[in-house]
Order: structure tokens, then sequence, then C-alpha cells
């Protein structure tokens, strides 16, 4: 049996009222509609991945700025 988490309830229900707003003839509630958008913004958060940009880390010796800075030359071997 799945569980449904606690702290999608209060958010949930934001989203809920602002849906059911025009029936009880409040459309035009501004303060509903701004719960609507903080329950989003919650909703968004909690759904999301705990990483969702990795960073690629690059090995120090394959850095441009650890290289030398004259080139070699190829035909003498340095």
């Amino acid at each position: 049996m799945a569980r449904f988490p606690l702290e999608f309830v209060l958010a949930l229900s934001d989203c809920l009222a602002w849906m059911a707003a025009p029936g009880f003839n409040l459309a035009g509630d501004p303060s509903l509609k701004v719960l609507n958008d903080q329950g989003e913004d919650t909703l968004r958060r909690l759904v999301r991945p705990s990483r969702t940009r990795r960073m690629l880390h690059v090995d120090h010796a394959l850095r441009g700025e650890n290289r030398r800075t004259t080139r070699g030359n190829f035909t003498q071997g340095t």
C-alpha cells in the first residue's frame, strides 16, 4: 500500500481551493491566487530530484592553467 506524504497536504489543499473558488464565487480572490502559487512552488520543490545539476569534475592535470605555456618541438622531441 502506497502512502501519501503528509508534506503534500497543505500545498495540495491550497491548489484545490483555487480550483474550487469559482464555484463559491471567489474566483477573483487574490489571497487564494497567492496561496495557489505558493502551493505549486512547494509541490515542485518536493517532487524534484535531490541534485538537479550535477557537476562534471575534470582532472587537474587536464586543465589549461596547469599546462606549459610554450609548445614543444615534435621533431626534436622537446
